[in-house]
């Protein structure tokens, strides 16, 4: 992830992070913010890999009442 530009690949996407929080079904980033909700987190190291459902939310396009 560089600034605000996420790369998708089908429903692949592969970042990396320095500061990340993972729990069962939410991904939630705090580097440029991306809140994500996921049914298979992969975590190793700096490299946070996900499968989505349903696809990200960025500080671009939240929703007015997050």
């Amino acid at each position: 992830m560089t600034g605000d530009i996420v790369l998708v690949t089908g429903d692949i996407v592969l970042a990396t992070f320095d500061i990340f929080l993972v729990t069962d079904e939410i991904l939630l980033v705090t580097d440029d913010i991306v809140l994500v909700t996921c049914d298979i987190v992969l975590v190793t190291g700096d490299i946070v890999l996900v499968t989505f459902d349903i696809l990200l939310v960025t500080r671009d396009n939240l929703p007015s009442d997050i």
